[in-house]
């Protein structure tokens, strides 16, 4: 990240990230996760905004997210995802991806991917993760850090009813070395589809009243 959009990550996008998250999902940091240097962030993807409640979990760390390449051509907010950075994804270009997320990771941006693909709206449920993160994982040596973006409940506002949103961010996760390229992706995107998957449930659990045991 350049130092201009670093300056505008700070002054622009953090205090944007408050306000909208504040507003749209009830959402509210808890606690500090420090990112390293080239790390790569998978998420499930529930609300166009979540982006900006990952931005307040990791915060003051900038985030360099990936967007579809159309997203770039809306009016407004084209400018903005130009402005900060982030990698412009074209579905026929997967050298590209790879080329510019690796790129990324070398610099030492912290990239993010939301390895559904799409948005799943609250899903109780994680969606099956795309390989292409855990590709980049594994090419690169980067670690993968997993977020769970879960639904807990609903809170009352002036005049809507938000959903409360937690994030529940998993240890970092490196691809392991001694298994063939193939398999160590594999094991790699299952480990971290599990995380996520098991956390959402937990919520769903909680939620209803269930016990919620602890997983080994």
């Amino acid at each position: 990240m350049k130092k201009v959009q670093r300056l505008a990550y700070l002054t622009i996008v953090g205090p944007a990230a408050v306000i909208l998250t504040g507003v749209t999902f009830a959402f509210r940091r808890r606690g500090h996760h420090h990112l390293e240097p080239g790390t790569i962030v998978v998420s499930n993807h529930v609300h166009d905004f979540d982006c900006l409640a990952l931005v307040r979990v990791f915060w003051p760390t900038g985030l360099r997210f990936n967007s579809q390449l159309s997203n770039f051509d809306i009016p407004v907010a084209g400018l903005i995802l130009r402005a900060f950075g982030t990698i412009p994804v074209d579905v026929s270009d997967v050298r590209g991806f790879f080329s510019a997320n690796a790129q990324a990771l070398a610099d030492g941006d912290c990239v993010v991917i939301y390895p559904e693909g799409d948005i799943t709206c609250y899903e109780t449920s994680a969606g099956t993760f795309r390989p292409g993160a855990f590709v980049l994982a594994v090419r690169t040596g980067a670690p993968v850090v997993p977020v769970a973006l879960v639904r807990s409940g609903r809170k009352l506002g002036v005049k809507w009813c938000r959903p409360q949103l937690e994030a529940k961010v998993g240890p970092p996760m490196y691809a392991d070395e001694t298994l063939p390229r193939c398999q160590a992706r594999e094991e790699l995107r299952q480990r971290a589809e599990n995380f996520v998957s098991q956390a959402l449930d937990e919520a769903v659990r909680t939620h209803r009243g269930e016990a919620v045991g602890v997983s080994r």
